[in-house]
C-alpha cells in the first residue's frame, strides 16, 4: 500500500490515467438507476432457489447440478435451473455495472442481499496489503493488518474465472476488470466510454503491478506467483489505446469514436489541444454544426486559451466568430459582448457591429452599448462601423448628377433610407462620439443630396443636436487646449455649416413658393354692369377688402423674398473659399473632393435658378440681372459650376428679365435709366 501511494504521488502518468478512470466511472453511475435496489434476484436467505427446489423435487435430473455450492456448475459441468440462470445473468450484469461505475461496495452489498456472500468476498481481494506495525518498537500497541497478502493468487484466480467459458460475458467481465484481462472485459462493453474505461483501468492495474513487482519490499515474506504472460501484454501507451478503439471490430464503437464530442474528449485526455483546435475548425468548415455544438466548441477554445498551450489563433477566432453569429441569429444578445471580448480588436468591431445593425429599439441599443463598455469593447470604433456599414448599403460613389434644368425637385424616401437615417442614433448616446456623428451625418447627407432626397437629408440633419459644434470645440479644447483644430475637424465643421446653409435656403424657398402661389388673395368678381346701387356698394366693399388683403400679402411677400434672397446668397457667397470647399491641406481625400465638387455642380446652379424665379416672379428684374455679376465674379467663380447647357439656360432667363425690365420701366436692358 505504501509503495502504491508513493507511486501515485510521484508518477504523473499513472495519476492522470487514474483520473480518466475516475471520471468515466463517475459519469456511469446514472446508469445504475436502471437496476433499482428493490428488485430481488433471489430469496433473502437462499441463492438459486429454483435449482434447490428442482433438486428437492427430483426434477430435471442429469440436466441441472445436484449440489448448490458456488463451484458446483463448473465442477459438475451442469447448468442451473432456467429461471436461476436468467436471474444469475441479470445479477451479473448489475454487478458489472456497479464495478463499471466504481461502486464496488454497492456490488458487495447486492451479493449479500442475494444470498451470495461468498461472491462479495471474491470481489474484496484487490485491497493492497499493509502492516502498520512494521517499524514500531517493542511494547507499542499493535494495529490490525490491512489488505490481502495473497493478492497475486487472488488476481490469478480472477483471471482464470474471466476465461472460463461456463460463465456469462458479464460474469467474466466482472472478474476481468479486477484482474486486468482486457480481452474478456471488452465483450461486455457497449459504448466508447466503456472501451476507454476498460483500456485505462487495465493500464492502471498493470502499471501498479509493475511497480510492486519491481520493489524489493514486495511480496511481504513470501515468493510471488507469476501472473499470466498475456497480462503483461496490455497496452500502456494512451495514443495506442485510442488507435485500438478506432480499429475496433465493432462498427458501432468505430462510429462513436468519430463523434465530435468523443474526439474532443480523446484530445483532452491525450493533451493534444492543438490538434483539437484543428479538428474543431474542420468540423466547422465541413459539418455545419448546430448551435449547441458551436457553443461547446467555443468554450473548448476558451479552455485551450486559458491553459496556455500552443494553438492556431486564427482557427480559434473563426470558431468564436461562428458561435457569436449563432448567438446573434437566435437573439441571445446579452451574451454577444462577453464572447466578442475574446476576439482581436478588428474582429470585435466586425462581430459586434453585426449585432448592432439589427438592433432598432432605443432601450436595446443602450443596453448593447452598456454591455460593450462593461466587457471592454471599443464602442467608438464599433458604432462607427455600424453607421458606415448601413450608410454604404446600396450607395456607391455619388452618381453623375442630372442637369439642374431637367432634374425634379424631390424623390420619395425608401425603407432603406429610413434605416440609414436612424443609424445615426448610435453615435448620439455619448458626447465623446459627437465628432464621428457629425462626420457620418455629413457623408450621409451628401449621398441624399446627390440623389435629390432633400427630405431625407433634412431628417438626418435634424438628428444632430444644435449644440454639436460647441461640443466639438469643447471636446477638442479639453483634449488639446488652445492648439489649432486638426484639418479633418475643421472640414467637418465647415461641411456641417455648408449643409445647414443649403437646407435653410431650400426651406426658405419652399415657404416662399407656398406663400406666393397659395396665399395670394383672390380678386373679387368683375364690377356689376347693372345700375343697382346695392350691388355697386357691395362690390366696392369687397374690392376695398381685397386691396387691404393684397397689400398685406405683398408686404409679407417682400419679407419672405428678402429672407429667401439672404438664405440663398449665404450659400452662393459662402465664406472662405466657397460652399462645400475644404480647407487646403497636405492630405487630400480624392473621393471626398470629387463628391464635394459634384455637389457644388448640382446645387449651386439650382439655387441660382431658384433665386431668379423669386426675383422674376416678384418683379425684381434688376436684381435678377444682378445675378449675372454674382455668377461671373472671379472671387467665387460660380460660373465654373455650370454646365454649358445650364449657362445657356441662365442667359435665357437673364434675357427674359431684361425684356421685362424694358417693358415695365423706363430703363435700358441693363437696368439703367434711359437718358
Amino acid at each position: 500500500k505504501t509503495i502504491t501511494e508513493k507511486y501515485y504521488s510521484t508518477n504523473t502518468e499513472v495519476r492522470q490515467a487514474q483520473l480518466v478512470v475516475d471520471w468515466l466511472e463517475k459519469i456511469s453511475r446514472n446508469s445504475l438507476e436502471q437496476f433499482p435496489d428493490k428488485i430481488k434476484y433471489f430469496a433473502d436467505s437462499v441463492s438459486w432457489e429454483n435449482t434447490v427446489h428442482d433438486i428437492q423435487q427430483g426434477l430435471n435430473k442429469g440436466m441441472i447440478v445436484s449440489e448448490v455450492d458456488p463451484d458446483a456448475p463448473t465442477r459438475q459441468n451442469k447448468r442451473l435451473s432456467e429461471l436461476d440462470e436468467s436471474d444469475e445473468l441479470s445479477l451479473s450484469k448489475h454487478l458489472f455495472k456497479c464495478i463499471r461505475a466504481g461502486q464496488l461496495e454497492r456490488a458487495q452489498e447486492l451479493c449479500v442481499k442475494c444470498g451470495q456472500a461468498w461472491k462479495a468476498v471474491t470481489l474484496n481481494g484487490w485491497k493492497l496489503y499493509h502492516d502498520p506495525n512494521l517499524g514500531k518498537g517493542v511494547g507499542e500497541e499493535v494495529d490490525p493488518v490491512e489488505g490481502n497478502i495473497g493478492r497475486d493468487l487472488w488476481k490469478i484466480s480472477c483471471w482464470e474465472i474471466s476465461k472460463c467459458s461456463y460463465y456469462s460475458s458479464y460474469e467474466k467481465a466482472l472478474y476481468a476488470a479486477l484482474s486486468g484481462n482486457i480481452n474478456q472485459l471488452l465483450p461486455a462493453c457497449v459504448s466508447w466510454y466503456d472501451y476507454v474505461w476498460a483500456y485505462y483501468k487495465v493500464m492502471v492495474d498493470v502499471l501498479v503491478e509493475q511497480k510492486l513487482h519491481s520493489s524489493i519490499r514486495y511480496p511481504p515474506g513470501r515468493e510471488t506467483e507469476e501472473l499470466p504472460k498475456e497480462y503483461w501484454n496490455a497496452i500502456l501507451v494512451p495514443d495506442l489505446i485510442f488507435q485500438e478503439i478506432e480499429a475496433s471490430p465493432s462498427q458501432m464503437i468505430r462510429k462513436q469514436y468519430m463523434d465530435p464530442y468523443h474526439m474532443t474528449q480523446k484530445h483532452l485526455i491525450l493533451g493534444n489541444l492543438d490538434i483539437l483546435v484543428n479538428d474543431m475548425h474542420t468540423w466547422l468548415v465541413h459539418s455545419n454544426p448546430n448551435t449547441q455544438q458551436l457553443r461547446f466548441m467555443a468554450h473548448m477554445v476558451l479552455f485551450v486559451r486559458a491553459v496556455g498551450v500552443n494553438y492556431d489563433e486564427t482557427k480559434c477566432n473563426t470558431i468564436l466568430e461562428k458561435f457569436i453569429q449563432a448567438l446573434i441569429k437566435h437573439e441571445f444578445d446579452g451574451f454577444v459582448a462577453l464572447y466578442t471580448s475574446f476576439l482581436p480588436l478588428d474582429m470585435q468591431i466586425s462581430c459586434y457591429s453585426n449585432l448592432l445593425e439589427g438592433t432598432t429599439d432605443t432601450k436595446e441599443q443602450k443596453k448593447c452599448l452598456q454591455l460593450a463598455q462593461e466587457h471592454g469593447l471599443n464602442v467608438a470604433a464599433i458604432t462607427k462601423r455600424v453607421v458606415e456599414n448601413i450608410r454604404m448599403k446600396g450607395m456607391d460613389d455619388v452618381p453623375e448628377y442630372a442637369s439642374a434644368i431637367e432634374m425634379g425637385y424631390e424623390i420619395e424616401i425608401t425603407e432603406s433610407d429610413r434605416q440609414k437615417i436612424h443609424v445615426i442614433n448610435w453615435l448620439l448616446y455619448e458626447e465623446s462620439h459627437r465628432e464621428e456623428a457629425v462626420h457620418q451625418a455629413n457623408a450621409l447627407i451628401r449621398g441624399f443630396l446627390a440623389v435629390r432626397k432633400h427630405s431625407a437629408a433634412q431628417e438626418v440633419f435634424m438628428k444632430i443636436p444644435p449644440d454639436s459644434i460647441n461640443i466639438l470645440q469643447r471636446n477638442w479644447k479639453s483634449k488639446a487646449g488652445n492648439s489649432p483644430y486638426p484639418l479633418n475637424l475643421t472640414n467637418d465643421i465647415r461641411e456641417y455649416l455648408s449643409i445647414k446653409a443649403y437646407l435653410e435656403a431650400l426651406e426658405s424657398f419652399n415657404e416662399w413658393f407656398q406663400y406666393y402661389h397659395h396665399s395670394q388673395p383672390a380678386p373679387p368678381p368683375e364690377k356689376p354692369e347693372s345700375e343697382d346701387f346695392t350691388e355697386h356698394v357691395a362690390f366696392e366693399k369687397k374690392f376695398e377688402q381685397y386691396e387691404d388683403e393684397h397689400k398685406k400679402w405683398k408686404t409679407q411677400l417682400e419679407i419672405a423674398t428678402k429672407e429667401v434672397e439672404g438664405k440663398i446668397y449665404n450659400v452662393l457667397l459662402f465664406v472662405k473659399g466657397g460652399w462645400m470647399v475644404d480647407e487646403p491641406g497636405d492630405e487630400i481625400d480624392e473621393t471626398r473632393r470629387k463628391q464635394l465638387s459634384l455637389l457644388r455642380q448640382l446645387c449651386l446652379p439650382k439655387l441660382c435658378f431658384l433665386l431668379h424665379t423669386v426675383f422674376y416672379s416678384t418683379g425684381n428684374y434688376k436684381k435678377s440681372l444682378q445675378l449675372a455679376d454674382v455668377v461671373a465674379a472671379e472671387r467665387s467663380k460660380l460660373y465654373q459650376e455650370f454646365r454649358q447647357d445650364e449657362l445657356k439656360h441662365f442667359l435665357h432667363l437673364l434675357h427674359s428679365s431684361a425684356l421685362a425690365l424694358v417693358d415695365s420701366h423706363d430703363l435700358d436692358p441693363l437696368g439703367y435709366e434711359v437718358a
